[in-house]
Parts: C-alpha cells; sequence; structure tokens
C-alpha cells in the first residue's frame, strides 16, 4: 500500500505544473524569480533595520533638538525680573489712576505725587491708612506752595524798595554811614569758625543708629531738626563741633541729607563716622 507522500508526488510529475517547473529550472527562469523575491525580502528587511540604525544611531540629532530649546528658552532670573517689573508698573498704574479717582471725588489729594510716594501709598494696607497719607501730602504740599508764594512776594517788594532807593540816590546824595557786608563775606566768615571748632570746639555728638525704628515721616522730621541744628550752630560765635555717629554711607539719612543739601553736604564742617570707627 503506497503512502500519502508518494501519491502527492506522483500526481505533481504526472501533472503539467511538474513540467513547468522543470522547464523553468532549466533556463533559470525560476531560479531568477526566487532570487529577486528573496532580494526583495532582505531589501524591506534591510531598509527597516537602516531606518532602526538610523533612529537609534543618529545622536547629533538629538543634541541639536536640545540645543535648539535651550536656545530659545529664556534665563529663569531674566524672566522673574521682567515679570516682577511688568506687575510693578502695572501696580503703579492701578495705584495713580485710584489716587486720581479720589481727586475727581472731592477728597484731598496732592496736585503732584512721586513714584516714591505711591510705592509708601501702596505699602499701606487699609484705605483709612491711604487717606491719612494721602491728606498729609496735600497739606505738605499746600505749606511749600504758600512759602513759594511769600518768596515770591518778598523778592518783588525787595526789587521795588531797590528801585525806590536807586530813584532817590538819582536824586540826592547816597548814605554810606553802614558798610555793606555781602553774604559771601559772612559765608567765609561762618565757614572759619566751623573749621576752627572741629579743632578746638567742645563736641556736639548725634547718635544716626535709630533710622530703621523711624518712618517716613518721623525721619523727615528729624533731618529738620539737624539741619536747623546745624543751620544754627554755624552762624554762632562759638560754635560746637557737630559729630554724627553710626552714620552709614548710603544709608537713609545720607540720602535724605543728599536731597536737602545737595552740592552743599560735601562742604560743611562737621564729622560723621560709622560704627566700625568707633
Amino acid at each position: 500500500m503506497m503512502s500519502l507522500g508518494t501519491v502527492l508526488r506522483k500526481a505533481i510529475r504526472g501533472s503539467g505544473f511538474y513540467a513547468i517547473i522543470q522547464e523553468g529550472i532549466r533556463h533559470g527562469v525560476l531560479v531568477k524569480l526566487i532570487s529577486q523575491k528573496s532580494s526583495v525580502r532582505t531589501l524591506c528587511l534591510s531598509h527597516g533595520l537602516r531606518k532602526e540604525e538610523t533612529k537609534s544611531h543618529n545622536p547629533a540629532e538629538l543634541d541639536l533638538d536640545g540645543w535648539k530649546t535651550m536656545m530659545k528658552s529664556d534665563p529663569p532670573e531674566a524672566e522673574n525680573e521682567t515679570v516682577s517689573e511688568t506687575n510693578e508698573d502695572s501696580s503703579l498704574t492701578a495705584m495713580r489712576e485710584l489716587v486720581e479717582m479720589w481727586r475727581l471725588a472731592g477728597k484731598m489729594v496732592p496736585e503732584n505725587i512721586s513714584e516714591e510716594q505711591l510705592k509708601i501709598l501702596m505699602e499701606l494696607s487699609t484705605k483709612s491708612s491711604r487717606k491719612k497719607y494721602l491728606k498729609h501730602l496735600t497739606i505738605k504740599e499746600g505749606l511749600k506752595k504758600s512759602r513759594r508764594e511769600k518768596k515770591e512776594k518778598l523778592k518783588e517788594a525787595r526789587k521795588a524798595d531797590l528801585e525806590s532807593l536807586e530813584e532817590k540816590e538819582e536824586s540826592g546824595l547816597r548814605n554810606t554811614f553802614f558798610l555793606h557786608v555781602l553774604q559771601r563775606t559772612m559765608d567765609n566768615m561762618y565757614n572759619a569758625k566751623a573749621a576752627q571748632s572741629m579743632l578746638f570746639g567742645q563736641p556736639l555728638v548725634f547718635d544716626m543708629a535709630y533710622s530703621s525704628y523711624m518712618s517716613k515721616r518721623e525721619l523727615e522730621n528729624t533731618v529738620n531738626q539737624l539741619m536747623e541744628s546745624e543751620g544754627w550752630n554755624r552762624r554762632s560765635p562759638d560754635p560746637f563741633h557737630i559729630h554724627f555717629c553710626n552714620f552709614e554711607t548710603d544709608g537713609t539719612y545720607h540720602k535724605e541729607f543728599i536731597r536737602r543739601y545737595q552740592e552743599a553736604w560735601d562742604r560743611l564742617f562737621l564729622t560723621a563716622t560709622r560704627s566700625e570707627e568707633h
């Protein structure tokens, strides 16, 4: 009895398909087809492998992308600074608009307000404290305005007196009984006495270490009193040697003195020392 494989082999050999295969092998056509098919498969596989290799073995492209993202991103500190500056500008603008609204509502608000005063106003938490501070600035501005008007009136009165004196001098003789002393001469005399007091005078010491415990208004009042003391001491016939101890350079007192005295601060005859020098 024949097996199933033998029967199939005989059936194939007896059919026309077997003769076609034999003819293709004899002429090499079938081998060429098989080789083409296998090469196509190898091409597909090799193409996939090359793709995978290029994906896995191309670090330069990954580094380039990382470099691009790193260059496009800004430093965090610069971003924080710009965000804080924009927030501060917007808050100052909002506070200025609020002050303008209160002015239109008829409340006591100064006509001119600086950025420093706006920052102090922003630090105040309650509405009543802000109104009190604006009222203080309004009163202060009114006093300055009245002083300016008085000075202008005095200037006009002096100008009128000088014109009347010139008219009298043209008409008659000039009275030269009193010697006219220039203000420059008086200043030189005061400065000479102040310089002498720095060498031989009794020291008058002011402790400047309490500025951190003072508010803005208390600091301004203290500077006003110190300036008045310095002025009366300079015009005294026997002046003291003024000594500011615990005086910090570029501190709150120093900035306020420079704002008031301006260029005359460097020409004052007084001693200012820090705490390390004692």
